[in-house]
């Protein structure tokens, strides 16, 4: 794992999966963005 580029998974209870990585170098305020928001591990809950 390099410092500019991140691997994410992301999986919705009884959707599925995703795999993906965050490429820092071509964004890096939005990429910090999105890091500082994700859960780095563990469970997310959604608030309606």
């Amino acid at each position: 794992m390099s410092v500019s580029r991140i691997p994410i998974r992301l999986v919705i209870d009884g959707i599925g999966k995703a795999e993906g990585e965050i490429v820092r170098i071509r964004s890096p305020r939005t990429a910090d963005a999105i890091l500082r928001n994700l859960p780095i591990e563990g469970m997310a809950a959604l608030w309606q």
